[in-house]
């Protein structure tokens, strides 16, 4: 048995295990859905979920790790005398990208979060992750560690707007409505100037 071909059954595993919970979950709602009702809809036994997953909210943000690598490795390749606001709208399209190759189990984990309450939290707490590496990226490029931190926030409330509208049917592109969204900042924080009367 090749390395892989072990690697494909492991992923084929895991793609099952996720799918079966987020049917379950959508159905049923979270809170009701047990591991174990996950493992017999994935066909695998309980101790098989719990070598792909800590628990039910692994399932959930059990990615997180791969986005944060995509965002901090986008961030860090691109050119130093890139502005600011560039190379963040850079490294959103390129997290944008990495969504986009799974967006239907993405966009069902968006629903199973929107629907729950307690995973809610957890989402605010993975945002604040993101937000904290945005800033350290930032800082060691030499951004003021108080930009850094208004750049982080702003970019990561851009992204979640926009992922919030693509989940609501109001956009169908990611990376077209993360570009709308940091747009629409300045105009937020920049009011237009009256008309002269």
């Amino acid at each position: 048995m090749s390395p892989g071909w072990r690697e494909e059954k492991k992923q084929r595993t895991r793609d099952a295990i996720v799918d079966a919970a987020l049917a379950l979950f959508a159905r049923d709602g979270y809170d009701a859905v047990t591991m174990a009702d996950v493992a017999r809809a994935a066909g695998v036994g309980e101790r098989t979920v719990y070598r792909y997953v800590a628990d039910k909210e692994d399932i959930l943000f059990a990615d997180d790790a791969a986005m944060r690598a995509a965002l901090a490795d986008s961030l860090r390749a691109q050119p130093r005398d890139r502005s600011v606001p560039e190379a963040l709208r850079v490294a959103a399209h390129d997290v944008a990208a990495v969504l986009a190759g799974d967006w239907p189990r993405f966009a069902a984990r968006g629903a199973v979060i929107a629907a729950t309450p307690a995973l809610q939290a957890r989402e605010r707490l993975k945002q604040d992750g993101w937000r904290d590496l945005v800033a350290a990226e930032l800082t060691s490029r030499g951004v003021p560690p108080e930009r850094a931190r208004l750049h982080g926030a702003v970019v990561v409330a851009c992204f979640a707007e926009a992922l919030t509208r693509c989940l609501d049917g109001t956009a169908d592109d990611l990376p077209a409505a993360i570009t709308a969204t940091l747009g629409e900042v300045g105009g937020v924080v920049t009011p237009e100037p009256p008309d002269d009367e």
